[in-house]
């Protein structure tokens, strides 16, 4: 994956739309399951630019299908961990910062109202976090399959 550095880095009322560094991620993930359940696991290294620290990421995944497969129960765990090798400090405003890390386990629920149409709803937070605006986070949706 490539990140490339297309948005403004230069400080525009407070928000930034980039932070102009190119990323290389090289990431490996694998998943097995059956009928009724998966797994997914994933970990990767962000190579980063312009002085900021490169990452490991991770996340794992397990799901469930329950009452006739109508209800697709997802738990979800992801994260970072910086490697503190860069040269940038922290952003005060914890948008694009350096050495950012967390953890963030979370729950989605999908079920079908009808065979191809259905709701979701998904609740994750962070356990753990550094330099980075952490808050819990819920949505709501409508899919189609």
């Amino acid at each position: 994956m490539l990140g490339l550095p297309t948005g403004d880095s230069q400080e525009n009322s407070g928000l930034y739309s980039g932070d102009g560094e190119f990323n290389q991620m090289l990431k490996l993930s694998t998943g097995f399951g059956d009928t009724k359940w998966w797994t997914q696991f994933g970990v990767g290294y962000n190579n980063r630019t312009k002085g900021f620290s490169d990452e490991i990421r991770y996340d794992a995944e397990f799901g469930y299908k329950m009452l006739n497969e109508k209800l697709l129960s997802i738990f979800k765990l992801s994260g970072i961990e910086s490697l503190n090798n860069g040269s940038v400090s922290a952003s005060p405003t914890g948008l694009f910062s350096n050495n950012v890390e967390y953890m963030s386990p979370g729950l989605e629920f999908l079920y079908f109202l009808k065979p191809h149409l259905g709701i979701s709803f998904r609740a994750a937070g962070a356990i753990k976090g550094q330099n980075v605006l952490a808050s819990p986070s819920f949505s709501i949706g409508v899919f189609t399959q």
